[in-house]
């Protein structure tokens, strides 16, 4: 069983410093996509929490009726809900865990993730906030500018792949807005998506690249920085076109980034035919793949000869996409179910007795991969069958 280790949640301590030393006008009056949100001072203040919902309704109204758990599935909750506690809770420090680490944590808890910026006095930063705002993370910091925009590094102590930090700040839904800096250089997150927009490329793994475009481009085309013009489409037709890179998890990652495209498509109404008809086609096929290739434990890659981030890793990665693919009818069918048992029963292994924090940068990502994947599904499965407060459970349904 996992060590826990609780953290109280505090929020933001250092980031009005910050805003203060760095932009007088931002710490007075931050930019908010939102009259409301200028009441705090954080991402998760400021995004939309996962989740969430719209406003509750008047208490004359009777309650929207909530989706019933089966009995095994109400235990599945608990038993995850009780493990996402201690994952959110593992002790990553600016001190001992590079960029990569905090962005990795980023990815499995979005806006809610915190973690401890002074060891000696145990101040808290969100994560959001500890990336966006370049502070130094094991000496490392993330942020420079290139092509007359903030620009992430990549490396060792930073990104693993490039547009990792804007896809994780998509997915994250931290708005285009919020704050970042490099140096003195106060921009916003939207600063950043420039960047990306300047250097799409022709043949080249654009997969993460194309999950923050389809997040947070508006414009309906755009011009790179050597002047050849570039839509969503564009991107998505040579994510489809090129060779599958040989990175461990490049299948899954352009699989991740054409869903994202999708779901972009859908939302604008634009119809898939053509290019995007063969997208559908191919996520489709590759659904069916993914249900054909489980292994029997639940877990996804190589059966032998593999060891506990390589099992965590390639199971996590395949089931991120298809959690994005998928209508939430079919996020209880049994393959989906098995992977997720999997994941929450490697942590519960004598592999993670000691803190994840500590561990490689390799095991570290594998976990946060499966945090991820653990917090989605508690989001898209468990959430909508949360009562309001003060209502009483119903009995769950037998099997």
């Amino acid at each position: 069983m996992l060590v826990k280790f609780r953290v109280p949640l505090v929020g933001f301590i250092a980031v009005t410093f910050l805003l203060a030393s760095a932009s007088p006008i931002l710490a007075a009056n931050p930019k908010t996509p939102t009259a409301k949100a200028n009441k705090a001072d954080s991402p998760s203040a400021l995004a939309p929490a996962e989740g969430a919902t719209e406003s509750a309704a008047p208490a004359k109204l009777e309650a929207k009726k909530v989706k019933q758990l089966s009995q095994e599935m109400a235990e599945r909750r608990d038993r995850v809900r009780r493990l996402l506690t201690t994952l959110r809770t593992q002790p990553f420090n600016t001190q001992q865990n590079t960029c990569t680490d905090v962005l990795e944590f980023c990815r499995a808890f979005g806006c809610e993730t915190e973690l401890t910026d002074n060891v000696a006095s145990g101040q808290k930063v969100n994560g959001i906030t500890c990336l966006c705002w370049n502070m130094p993370c094991g000496g490392y910091e993330l942020m420079t500018i290139s092509e007359g925009h903030l620009t992430p590094r990549v490396g060792y102590g930073y990104q693993n792949n490039s547009s990792e930090l804007a896809a994780i700040l998509a997915q994250s839904h931290v708005p285009a807005n919020y704050p970042a800096r490099a140096g003195k250089t106060v921009r916003t997150v939207a600063d950043l998506i420039e960047y990306e927009k300047l250097t799409c490329r022709p043949r080249l793994d654009m997969s993460l690249k194309l999950v923050a475009l389809a997040n947070y481009v508006q414009e309906p085309s755009w011009k790179d920085s050597m002047g050849d013009e570039w839509t969503l489409q564009r991107v998505v037709a040579e994510e489809l076109s090129r060779p599958v890179g040989t990175h461990p998890h490049a299948a899954t990652n352009r699989l991740l980034g054409l869903c994202a495209a999708l779901e972009r498509f859908k939302n604008d109404k634009i119809s898939l035919d053509g290019k995007l008809a063969q997208v559908k086609q191919y996520i489709d096929e590759s659904i069916d793949y993914a249900s054909s290739s489980q292994n029997p434990d639940g877990s996804w890659g190589q059966l032998t000869k593999r060891d506990y981030a390589t099992a965590v890793s390639y199971t996590a990665h395949m089931l991120e996409w298809l959690l994005s693919a998928l209508p939430a009818s079919r996020l209880e069918e049994p393959q989906i179910v098995r992977g997720v048992d999997f994941l929450y029963n490697t942590f519960h292994s004598s592999h993670y007795q000691n803190y994840i924090s500590t561990m490689s940068t390799r095991e570290i990502s594998a976990a946060m991969h499966a945090a991820h994947v653990l917090n989605t599904y508690d989001r898209r499965v468990f959430v909508p069958a949360d009562l309001p407060p003060g209502t009483t459970p119903a009995k769950t349904k037998k099997e």
